[in-house]
């Protein structure tokens, strides 16, 4: 298994970017509990795990892209191993998005529970 550390260094631009994609919609969630609880930034949050995941497909197709060119000028014996290193590169841009998004929609579940409970409160 390796860490979402390796993920991220592995990853390049797009891992990062994920990254910096997770930390918005984290910060979100947190000030709709706290501060803005008359506003709702719910649809930001969940336009923001969109991206996410969007932009780890991106990185994964671009990853790709970069090891087919890689292999095509590589040597008859390197091919197989550029095959596999630059494919497990790509996708570590996916899983890392797959796994903060799994993270990230528990936590707007979350967040949806206590605003309609706090809602409800308010009704009655």
């Amino acid at each position: 298994m390796v860490d979402p550390i390796t993920m991220i260094l592995d990853g390049g631009f797009f891992a990062l970017f994920v990254l910096f994609l997770a930390l918005g919609m984290a910060a979100c969630l947190v000030l709709q509990l706290t501060i803005f609880k008359q506003r709702d930034l719910m649809p930001l949050a969940w336009s923001m795990l969109v991206a996410l995941l969007l932009t780890g497909v991106l990185g994964y197709t671009m990853g790709l892209v970069q090891t087919f060119e890689a292999v095509a000028h590589a040597s008859a014996e390197m091919k197989q191993t550029l095959w596999w290193a630059g494919n497990s590169v790509a996708r570590y841009v996916v899983a890392f998005s797959l796994l903060l998004a799994g993270f990230l929609c528990i936590g707007a579940g979350l967040v949806a529970t206590v605003q309609r409970n706090r809602r409800k409160g308010e009704l009655s």
